[in-house]
């Protein structure tokens, strides 16, 4: 059996002068996996650049480690995002999939 579980959507600064992270949904799965996913009807410029993706991947990653924990303890995080525009003009399909990859081999730098 599966189970999923609605988390907090807000991700509070650490610091002062650190950005403010808001997701529309945040879900962990009973093999801990967290996934966010973000839906988006206006052209946003910063998902555009994939800068946006890359930060809430990262903050979701980040925010498992705790003093003393070992790297091994990370979990899987994935992102979704739903959007209402044209992301990549020069393809015609509606989904895409990204991971991290050695650029000659294509090898992937982790299953995370």
């Amino acid at each position: 059996m599966t189970t999923v579980q609605f988390g907090n959507t807000e991700q509070s600064p650490e610091y002062q002068e650190d950005k403010l992270s808001r997701m529309d949904v945040f879900v962990e799965t009973d093999q801990k996996e967290r996934i966010n996913m973000e839906m988006q009807v206006a052209h946003d410029y910063g998902m555009a650049k994939r800068k946006r993706t890359l930060y809430d991947w990262e903050e979701l990653y980040r925010r498992q480690m705790v003093v003393g924990a070992s790297y091994q303890e990370l979990h899987r995080v994935i992102t979704i995002h739903l959007i209402d525009f044209v992301q990549f003009p020069s393809m015609d399909r509606y989904h895409t999939s990204y991971h991290v990859v050695e650029d000659q081999t294509h090898e992937l730098l982790s299953d995370a």
